[in-house]
């Protein structure tokens, strides 16, 4: 009896990891006006930033149904699994809420524990990836959520946006804030706390922006992971990688574009660098 990780498209854990470490995505949806895509099923992380380019609205998202957590739940149960789900905050998303209802629905409530990370993205990707290591080696239920949890109060994100005006049309942020920046044509940093976003640190250019996530990263000292992501921003993502590397050489750090769910709302050209603390 195995220990599976099940999460959802907002960790964008890399296609490579989730293979390797039997990790289950449970994909969120995107909307473009009438149509609704499911995140990086049938609509991958080229296409979205494509059609971003060119859509006059700006997409919205919506959590996964019920329904898709109990199929995924079953399938797994049936296989004679337990089941460690880890999700986007609750106070980002619904997601939490759909995977709590499909548990009752399974009826095997000893089986299945689901942790609200109160992270998206990069901060969320090293913590299921950390689980998903655990349950490869033979950790239990209980030992797997744990780490989890733990994982999740020492991870710590930060991410470099071009604009605001992305979370503000999400109704992430107010419209002051987006004015503001407009205005004094900044480059904002923002962060996670208690799983909300919240500004962070801000810089007049990419390049300074881009050094202060060093500094933030040198700041976290020591670590025991790192993860780089970036929307459509590959080269700025290699280097930023390239010098955390440099600050912390004896860990591995995946680089990931992020998909269109939380690339709806980073907005492209966004850069996100996140750690967990050791």
């Amino acid at each position: 009896m195995r220990v599976r990780i099940v999460s959802d498209s907002t960790s964008d854990v890399p296609k490579s990891l989730i293979e390797s470490l039997g990790i289950s995505i449970i994909p969120l949806n995107v909307h473009f006006g009438s149509e609704t895509y499911l995140d990086g099923v049938d609509l991958h992380s080229g296409e979205f930033y494509k059609l971003l380019r060119v859509s006059a609205k700006l997409p919205t998202t919506s959590q996964p149904s019920v329904g898709a957590f109990l199929e995924m739940y079953k399938k797994i149960l049936d296989e004679g699994d337990l089941i460690v789900s880890i999700h986007v905050s609750s106070k980002l998303s619904g997601t939490y809420e759909s995977a709590i209802q499909a548990r009752q629905e399974t009826g095997e409530d000893d089986k299945i524990i689901i942790v609200d990370s109160e992270h998206v993205g990069p901060s969320l990707a090293l913590i299921v990836i950390e689980a998903a290591r655990a349950a490869q080696n033979g950790s239990s239920l209980q030992e797997t959520a744990n780490i989890a949890i733990e994982a999740a109060k020492n991870a710590v994100v930060f991410v470099l946006l071009e604009t605001l005006e992305n979370l503000q049309k999400g109704g992430r942020i107010g419209k002051a804030q987006v004015l503001m920046g407009s205005i004094l044509k900044i480059k904002p940093i923002l962060s996670l706390k208690d799983g909300l976003i919240e500004p962070l640190d801000k810089t007049r250019t990419r390049t300074k922006g881009i050094a202060r996530l060093v500094q933030l990263g040198e700041k976290c000292m020591p670590v025991k992971s790192a993860f780089v992501a970036h929307s459509n921003a590959n080269t700025d993502a290699e280097k930023l990688k390239d010098q955390i590397v440099e600050m912390y050489p004896d860990i591995d750090i995946s680089i990931s574009e992020l998909g269109p769910v939380v690339g709806t709302h980073a907005g492209e050209g966004a850069l996100g660098l996140a750690f967990i603390r050791s």
